[in-house]
């Protein structure tokens, strides 16, 4: 299935694998706006601003920003083209078996799927990673950069997951740490979180496709209520 925004779990594994210093302030690349499809979730950022690693990081993962994802990929790997062909490897080395990229953000792409296992290895690598959980885990977050001017600018954000909003409750006993969300109108509504049950045992859940956002949290919450 096209997992939508949930491509950016390996984008955001191969940053937090390459990037020793997630303080490394990243400028933005000249055209970056010509290189996002239109109607895609995005900060707005602008050719020469200026943001940190962590922070785009955080805007990729929390609020589905697709400009934040290439320009993680180019500042990691060069071109969009080569920073593929690396999620493609990291996805190949996680042993999945219905997986392959075509763009780093997730858009509805030919030759652009995956699967919820496959959606579950990638995140559960993540995991091992203490900035993953603490970005994943945040309802909301500032942003700060540089814009082209070299005037500092702090923007807030919440983040897409509707649990950490408080729009929906897991089920009694189920505590949701933190998680991913990615739509298009190809992919859907898709969801994977981390959750705890009453003794602190961790579990990794995943929708791919639901039909509405409604849909997306019942479904989710029907399979927390089998733990």
């Amino acid at each position: 299935l096209p997992p939508g925004a949930l491509s950016k779990i390996v984008t955001a594994l191969i940053v937090v694998e390459r990037v020793e210093n997630l303080d490394t302030v990243v400028t933005v690349q000249p055209g970056i706006a010509s290189r996002i499809p239109g109607g895609a979730t995005s900060t707005k950022l602008k050719s020469e601003e200026q943001m940190s690693v962590k922070d785009l990081l955080q805007c990729m993962i929390m609020q589905n920003a697709a400009d934040a994802a290439v320009a993680l990929a180019e500042y990691v790997a060069g071109t969009r083209a080569t920073f593929v062909d690396m999620m493609n490897q990291e996805s190949k080395e996680l042993m999945t078996s219905h997986t392959h990229f075509a763009n780093p953000t997730g858009l509805t792409q030919s030759k652009h799927y995956s699967s919820a296992y496959d959606v579950y290895l990638m995140f559960q690598e993540c995991l091992k990673y203490p900035t993953f959980r603490d970005i994943i885990a945040r309802g909301s977050f500032l942003c700060y950069y540089t814009n082209a001017a070299g005037e500092n600018v702090t923007k807030s954000f919440n983040s897409t997951n509707q649990y950490l909003a408080g729009a929906y409750t897991p089920p009694d006993g189920i505590t949701v740490v933190g998680g991913k969300t990615g739509h298009t109108n190809t992919a859907g509504y898709n969801l994977v979180v981390l959750v705890q049950d009453s003794h602190h045992k961790e579990y990794v859940a995943v929708i791919l496709g639901a039909a509405t956002k409604d849909e997306l949290y019942n479904q989710m919450n029907t399979l927390l209520s089998k733990i």
